[in-house]
């Protein structure tokens, strides 16, 4: 996962939790990734979720259609 990737890099840790976890142990197809982010400023998680939300406007264009299902929040 290149957010890991990211997160780690800075001197982060990025945990994934909630449901895709659930799923995985349980054997469910998993559907979405929820993460928490600990040891980096507000600021540099911010930095990361832009950047994600930007490969999925790029992702989108390219296929032009949906190609991430999900919401985005504010953080």
């Amino acid at each position: 996962m290149k957010l890991a990737e990211d997160v780690e890099r800075r001197g982060g840790a990025l945990l994934l939790v909630g449901g895709s976890v659930r799923d995985d142990i349980v054997g469910l197809p998993v559907k979405d990734f929820d993460v928490e982010i600990y040891h980096l400023p507000t600021a540099e998680i911010e930095e990361l979720a832009k950047a994600l939300i930007m490969t999925r406007k790029a992702i989108e264009d390219r296929l032009n259609q949906k190609a991430i299902e999900g919401k985005r929040f504010s953080l």
